[in-house]
């Protein structure tokens, strides 16, 4: 018999409303889910991952009848990609949810660095009056700015899209350049990354966490960058040194940062609470009701696909 199971607590009505397709089980959310699911992996054909670190050699060892991993969100750096491949194990993500949501998120957060709105509305509440005028916040208008887009995939095309109305102009990077038709849609020029670093006035992380992307931004990187710069990562943490961001940030090396995501999470660095040009957000790129909803649809949707014998569409390895 065909049986998911589902790494994160869910309601009782979507517990029922998914057993009436297939069996499904959900860890008990009373103890450490990485146990709980290394404890009962062996008896399910799916799993539904998400909040939990890691699904690793350990776990795959004991998951002896499962076939395939569907990830609820587009990151799958959590999951032992190789070792599932292997065992002959599918891994799934869920792309197509994802991207505006997050995509959102990132123009938010250059917009609010822009015009220095937490900084402003922190003024405000503690009645720091000195601060109400101009010339002690003073903002940025994006106009005629460039965006450097560092990883121009699903989200890093959508950010593009969002940014071209305000009238910012779309640089870009990654392995291989978009075609000639894409780039004119886009508005979107092709720069080796130390070029896209020194030319932009924002930079926006869109790329996934791997071997080669760890610290893509680092001391070096960041040396190269514009004193006037912002930073915005709505994509992993470690694709940014944070120390060596911390410290750019300091001595102003470059002008502010808008950080989604971090090293280790759920712990942040306490350098950034009290940095007044440091937007902090918790990991919320799809921090809503029609989003979870979503992802959470394409997730299943991808489970289904393998068991009614049709190509995962989202698949991974």
């Amino acid at each position: 018999m065909k049986k998911i199971f589902i790494t994160f607590p869910i309601s009782e009505p979507q517990l029922n409303q998914l057993n009436r397709i297939f069996p499904v089980d959900c860890v008990s959310g009373h103890k450490d889910s990485y146990q709980e699911t290394l404890e009962r992996i062996g008896q399910y054909e799916a799993m539904l991952v998400g909040g939990i670190k890691k699904i690793d050699k350990g776990i795959l060892d004991q998951a002896s009848s499962l076939k395939i991993i569907s990830k609820y969100g587009v990151g799958y750096d959590d999951i032992d990609v190789d070792y599932a491949r292997e065992k002959g194990i599918i891994v799934s993500n869920t792309p197509n949810s994802v991207t505006a949501p997050t995509a959102d998120l990132a123009m938010g957060l250059l917009l609010a660095l822009c015009r220095r709105i937490p900084a402003t509305d922190r003024a405000i509440r503690t009645g720091d009056f000195k601060k109400w005028f101009f010339p002690a916040l003073p903002s940025i208008m994006p106009q005629n700015k460039t965006l450097g887009i560092v990883g121009m995939g699903r989200i890093g095309k959508a950010v593009a899209k969002r940014a071209l109305p305000f009238g910012i102009k779309i640089a870009y990077y990654q392995r291989n350049k978009l075609s000639p038709d894409l780039e004119k849609k886009y508005g979107a020029t092709y720069m080796k990354l130390p070029d896209l670093l020194k030319k932009s006035d924002f930079v926006s992380v869109h790329t996934p966490l791997n071997a080669t992307t760890h610290h893509l931004i680092g001391r070096e990187q960041l040396a190269l960058m514009k004193d006037s710069a912002l930073l915005i990562n709505t994509a992993r943490g470690n694709v940014i040194d944070e120390q060596a961001l911390i410290e750019a940030l300091q001595t102003k090396q470059i002008a502010g940062a808008a950080l989604d995501v971090f090293a280790e999470e759920p712990h942040i660095p306490k350098a950034f609470l009290s940095m007044d040009h440091v937007i902090l957000a918790p990991h919320m790129g799809t921090g809503s009701k029609e989003a979870r909803q979503n992802m959470f649809n394409e997730a299943m949707n991808n489970i289904h696909q393998y068991f009614k014998g049709e190509e995962v569409s989202n698949r991974v390895n």
